[in-house]
């Protein structure tokens, strides 16, 4: 099991982390509601592994933008699209090298658009995303919190790229013993 955790002091932060070990072909049909058009044409062209891979990105960068502002599963995450396209690479067995594990693109749905930073790495057969976006995306001009996101008042900076690839990403076993992570986990049981 994986914890994952993301922060930033100026920009919202949404992550999710997708296993794609015990998922099969039937995963590729189940999700292809959750895709725009553009999406499933781009899923059509790709080998059946590369698909579910693909699928398995597409649904996390979506849920990772979605759980920055709030809204989750609550919008629908046809709606919700990225322009350029996330990149087909991400289906890759582990990022290559020639593939940026970073991208800034405009994020769109159906009630606003934004500009977001998304960050992509592998850890065995779990996707791992981490979305940047505006504050502005999410809290109004009193700071109150408002269920929806709008263009970004202050734009993620290109910088960010450079700075997000030397987060680590350390399984929870590194970060807590076993026993008293069992201990813990047996207190939900």
């Amino acid at each position: 099991r994986l914890v994952a955790l993301a922060w930033h002091p100026d920009y919202l932060c949404g992550i999710d982390i997708v296993d794609t070990s015990d998922k099969g072909p039937a995963l590729v049909h189940e999700l292809q509601g959750c895709l725009t058009a553009q999406e499933q044409h781009t899923v059509a062209g790709l080998c059946a592994a590369q698909q579910l891979r693909y699928v398995c990105v597409l649904f996390a960068c979506k849920e990772a933008v979605l759980k920055a502002v709030g809204v989750g599963l609550s919008r629908e995450l046809c709606d919700v699209s990225f322009a350029p396209e996330v990149p087909v690479c991400w289906a890759e067995e582990g990022l290559l090298e020639s593939c940026s594990d970073a991208v800034l693109c405009r994020v769109q749905d159906s009630e606003s658009t934004g500009l977001w930073c998304l960050h992509a790495q592998w850890i065995d057969a779990h996707f791992l995303v981490t979305a940047l976006g505006s504050v502005g995306a999410a809290v109004d001009r009193q700071g109150l919190f408002v269920r929806s996101f709008t263009a970004p008042a202050v734009q993620c900076p290109l910088d960010v790229l450079s700075v997000l690839p030397c987060c680590e990403w350390l399984a929870v076993q590194q970060l807590v013993p076993p026993a008293l992570l069992q201990e813990y986990c047996s207190t939900f049981h």
